[in-house]
C-alpha cells in the first residue's frame, strides 16, 4: 500500500459495473491499486473490455462475473450465485460499490401497478441485503471495510417524469443503509449511500434535451454531473480519511441538493 496507490492488496466488488457510474468507479478504484472484480447482467462483451482495459492501464487483477439482481436465488447469476463465484477469485472483499439495479416501469403513480412498484423496492434491497450481510463480518474480522450504495437524489422526492419506482426504492435504500451502519459496522468499516442528481448516462439518455440544460442552469456547478464526478466521491470514500463518516446519505449533484419537480414545468 503506497500514497499513490493506497488500495493495493485490497479487492473492490462493483456491482452493475460494466458502464456509466459503476465502470467510472471501477476505474477510479484500479487506478488507486484494487484488485477489481464487476459485474453485468446483459452486456458481457462491455464488461470484459472493461476488464481488459482496466487491468492493462492499472495494471492490478479485473474480472468481470454476471450478476442478475431479479433472477431466482437458485440461479447462478444471483446474489448468492454472485457470492460463490466471488468467493473463486478472492479470500475477501474490502469495497462493495452496489451499483445494480432492478428495472422498473416509468409510469405517473396513478398508472404504476403496485405489484411493479412492490418488485422494484424488494428485488433492490434484498439483493443489496444479501450482500452486505455475506461481506461486512469478514471486513469486520478485517478491520477494513466500505460499502458504498448509490442510491439516487429521486430519493428526496420527484425529479423526472416516471420515476416514482426508482424514488421510493432508493428512499428504502437509505433506510437500509441507517440500520446496516448500526448494526454491522465498527472500527474501520463503514456503509454509506452516494446519491447522484442527474448524470449523463445511457440510463439518462431518454430524458428530453431541456431537462439536463435546465439543470445545468440550476446547479451552483455550472453543469450537470458525469460519471466521473461519482467515481471520484466512491474514491474518497474509500480512504482512512474518511473512515469515521458512516450511515450518511451523501448528494452529490453541484450544489443542487433538492429534487426539482420537473413534470410541473412547461419544457
Amino acid at each position: 500500500m503506497t500514497a499513490h496507490r493506497p488500495l493495493s492488496g485490497r479487492t473492490a466488488l462493483i456491482t452493475g459495473g460494466s458502464r456509466g457510474i459503476g465502470a467510472a468507479g471501477a476505474g477510479a478504484l484500479a487506478a488507486m491499486g484494487a484488485t477489481v472484480i464487476v459485474t453485468y447482467r446483459s452486456a458481457r462483451a462491455a464488461a470484459d473490455d472493461l476488464a481488459r482495459r482496466l487491468q492493462s492501464e492499472h495494471e492490478v487483477p479485473v474480472h468481470a462475473v454476471p450478476f442478475d439482481l431479479t433472477a431466482p436465488e437458485t440461479a447462478p447469476e444471483s446474489a448468492g450465485g454472485l457470492i460463490e463465484a466471488v468467493a473463486r477469485i478472492t479470500t475477501g472483499v474490502d469495497i462493495l460499490v452496489a451499483n445494480a439495479a432492478a428495472p422498473y416501469p416509468r409510469a405517473p403513480l396513478l398508472e404504476l401497478p403496485a405489484q411493479q412498484l412492490a418488485a422494484k423496492v424488494g428485488q433492490d434491497i434484498a439483493a443489496t441485503h444479501r450482500l452486505v450481510t455475506a461481506l461486512a463480518l469478514g471486513m469486520l474480522e478485517r478491520g477494513y471495510g466500505r460499502m458504498i450504495l448509490i442510491g439516487s437524489l429521486h430519493a428526496e422526492g420527484p425529479c423526472a417524469p416516471g420515476m416514482t419506482a426508482n424514488g421510493v426504492s432508493k428512499a428504502a435504500l437509505a433506510a437500509y443503509a441507517r440500520y446496516a451502519a448500526d448494526e454491522l459496522t465498527g472500527p474501520g468499516v463503514t456503509v454509506n449511500v452516494v446519491h447522484p442528481g442527474y448524470v449523463a448516462t445511457e440510463a439518462s439518455s431518454h430524458l428530453p434535451p431541456a431537462i439536463p440544460t435546465a439543470l445545468a442552469a440550476l446547479t451552483p456547478s455550472g453543469r450537470t454531473g458525469a460519471p466521473d464526478d461519482i467515481a471520484g466521491v466512491i474514491g474518497m470514500l474509500t480512504r482512512d480519511e474518511a473512515a469515521f463518516l458512516n450511515g450518511a446519505c451523501i448528494p452529490v449533484a453541484g450544489g443542487l441538493n433538492q429534487p426539482v419537480a420537473f413534470r410541473r414545468l412547461n419544457l
